[in-house]
């Protein structure tokens, strides 16, 4: 109800005054995973608008369902609430009477709607978004704008979100969206991989990205008596129930089937649901497994990955985040995935043909290779290896470069004049 009257508010008096910003950020309420709920990931952009005292605006969603009753809006974050019930609404009755018009048709008229109710009085030069989050609407509502989407997570040929079979998706070139990535390695794959050329050096930009930094304190490993593995579980409520039934099985099987090595090892593990698993259809499967602690999705991953010297998933992009600590991670390669696709997707495909993930022998493929690889850990390999994945992850992604931003929206957001 709260972020329902604040989000009222805004916009009702938007009404009467304009409101003009050189920033709009946008995203899901999914991605306040930080402290106060703070988004982690467009802390550093927030950070340089206040040192350039660039006028900013934070618009974050909400799901009505209380499917991520988890995570809470931000304090400096406008909710999005009021837009997305008149979407809903505007959605149904669209639905009903436009015998005539696809699904594209009727999202584009909710967008001009939409824009024109609420966003009339409200522009932006720039518009900063995580999974192109409403980039229809912005651009309805800001034609002349430049929009830009901030990588999240891992990209790769053959990820629908950015590049499948040689093309991006039609959301990111027919709204112009603009793409910020974590480095070099990552912008010439989608340029060098576009078959339409709409992935360029005129729309593709590095800057980099806020990494976790290797801390004296984090848990080192000397021998598995003191292995303590963070299980990556990948239960996003993106695909459908029956690929959720199918990941579940999987994960289910392959702990059936390493229950006594943990046991016997005296060997725990802790599984972290993904951000965005709805709550409404988890599994409880795992409650059975007794070296096996569940812990929200909502706990921090780095608080997590601090806590632990192994980390173990199917191909959860988590496995760059635990590299920058230097922690290695063990990929699941079971029942021989083949494409770019959850529920199948292939590690083998993203991480070490695309990527290039320096651990050959981390890639498993039955439950087998996966306790003869544990059992034969020593201290001096796991050294070596954690420097591995911690020289491969920082010539992935870059730290986090203002100076980048100046370079991409100097002209745009006037920056010689502000400073």
């Amino acid at each position: 109800m709260r972020s329902f009257v604040k989000s009222f508010y805004f916009f009702a008096s938007s009404f009467f005054f304009k409101k003009s910003y050189d920033v709009i950020f946008s995203y899901p309420v999914t991605f306040n995973r930080g402290n106060s709920y703070n988004n982690d990931l467009i802390e550093p952009f927030i950070d340089f608008c206040r040192k350039k005292n660039l006028d900013f605006l934070i618009f974050e969603e909400s799901d009505l369902s209380g499917a991520f009753r988890g995570y809470k809006f931000s304090k400096s974050g406008i909710p999005l609430t009021a837009v997305t019930i008149l979407e809903i609404l505007l959605r149904k009755f669209l639905a009903l009477f436009s015998f005539h018009k696809d699904k594209e048709d009727i999202e584009r008229t909710i967008c001009n709607l939409i824009s024109r109710i609420f966003l009339n009085n409200i522009s932006s030069k720039v518009v900063i978004t995580l999974i192109c989050h409403k980039a229809q609407l912005w651009r309805a509502a800001f034609p002349e704008s430049d929009i830009y989407d901030y990588q999240h997570g891992i990209i790769f040929d053959g990820d629908w979100g950015y590049l499948l079979n040689g093309k991006p998706p039609s959301f990111r070139s027919k709204n112009r969206v603009n793409t910020l990535t974590y480095g070099k390695k990552i912008s010439n794959l989608l340029i060098n991989q576009d078959e339409t050329k709409f992935y360029n050096s005129s729309s593709v930009f590095e800057v980099g990205v806020k990494k976790f930094k290797k801390l004296e304190s984090d848990l080192s490993y000397t021998t598995n008596s003191n292995l303590r593995i963070l299980f990556s579980m990948q239960d996003a409520a993106d695909g459908s129930l029956d690929d959720l039934a199918f990941y579940y099985k999987k994960v289910e099987t392959f702990f059936n089937q390493t229950q006594n090595f943990f046991i016997q090892n005296n060997i725990h593990i802790t599984a972290r649901h993904h951000p965005r698993a709805n709550q409404k259809l988890k599994n409880n499967f795992l409650h059975r497994f007794l070296f096996i602690e569940e812990i929200n999705e909502n706990v921090s991953l780095e608080s997590c990955l601090r806590q632990h010297n192994l980390h173990i998933t199917f191909n959860s992009s988590s496995a760059i985040e635990a590299s920058y600590l230097g922690v290695p991670t063990i990929f699941l390669e079971l029942e021989n995935p083949e494409n770019g696709d959850f529920p199948d997707l292939s590690s083998e495909y993203v991480f070490y043909n695309q990527l290039g993930y320096p651990l050959h022998s981390f890639l498993v493929r039955n439950a087998d290779e996966f306790m003869s690889l544990v059992k034969n850990f020593n201290q001096n390999d796991f050294e070596k290896n954690q420097l591995l994945v911690l020289d491969w992850v920082n010539e992935l992604n870059n730290d986090f470069n203002y100076n980048s931003l100046i370079k991409i929206f100097s002209e745009k957001l006037e920056l010689g004049a502000k400073n």
